[in-house]
């Protein structure tokens, strides 16, 4: 088959393949991350990327910028392909960072363990929003009991284990859970609200493993009424994918 060539209409986040002829099987599966091999000086609004071992070059109305990744949504159209740019980021050592003006990027609301051993207090149990989160976990995860006593849980089961807490700094309150597991790696959920009526609550998740981010991804609608139909209507939800490196540098300890 000979190379393709697409017209190029595009607006927003979305990217379209000058070419892809013998590198068309690229465009199998339903999200693929690249690499920006050359950045926004280009004036042409072309741009090489790399992915699976493999170049190619799509137009961009997005400034796209050398060494950075994309985490690609794959469109097929009736007679084009097109690549709505889910994720943009990039490292500085072993440090991932969202590419500026894009997204925030979510470390500076994350808590050092240290500050949080140091910081951390209990609020009380019976308050209207920790009722609601506690109703919502006991049925998300059933058999997880916990106890009034601490902030801090630790559980160990056959395919992993998982730890948490819950409290507050100052004004701020906390829930965080880690969850470890050999077939999808590591998962954290955190939240993060002032308001007893949760209206200001922000929920950021983040996921080592790329088929659970994306699965997330597309059912963020879905997540949203399900928080929703037990009276929490988060301000904002936060998807993010991150390698085991990245993820390893947020919140650790021993319960």
């Amino acid at each position: 088959m000979g190379a393709r060539v697409y017209q190029i209409n595009l607006k927003g986040n979305l990217l379209i393949p000058k070419k892809f002829g013998r590198n068309e099987n690229l465009f199998y599966d339903s999200f693929i991350l690249a690499k920006v091999l050359d950045g926004q000086q280009k004036k042409s609004n072309y741009y090489t990327l790399f992915s699976k071992g493999k170049k190619f070059e799509v137009y961009s109305d997005l400034k796209l910028i050398k060494g950075e990744n994309l985490n690609l949504k794959v469109n097929h159209k009736a007679n084009h392909v097109d690549l709505k740019v889910v994720d943009r980021f990039y490292y500085i050592g072993n440090e991932r960072r969202i590419t500026k003006d894009f997204n925030i990027w979510l470390k500076s609301n994350l808590f050092p363990m240290d500050i949080i051993k140091k910081g951390i207090e209990q609020f009380s149990r019976k308050s209207v929003e920790i009722s609601k989160i506690v109703s919502l976990l006991a049925i998300y995860l059933p058999g997880i009991e916990w106890d009034v006593n601490t902030p801090y849980f630790h559980w160990d089961f056959s395919e992993g284990k998982a730890d948490a807490y819950i409290g507050k700094l100052e004004k701020l309150k906390i829930f965080y859970l880690k969850i470890i597991t050999k077939k999808v790696g590591v998962t954290i959920f955190y939240l993060k609200w002032e308001q007893e009526d949760l209206s200001d609550l922000i929920v950021y998740s983040f996921f080592e493993n790329l088929e659970a981010y994306n699965c997330v991804i597309q059912k963020k609608d879905v997540f949203s009424k399900y928080l929703s139909d037990y009276g929490i209507n988060p301000f904002e939800i936060v998807i993010r994918y991150s390698s085991e490196t990245g993820l390893k540098n947020y919140v650790e300890w021993e319960a």
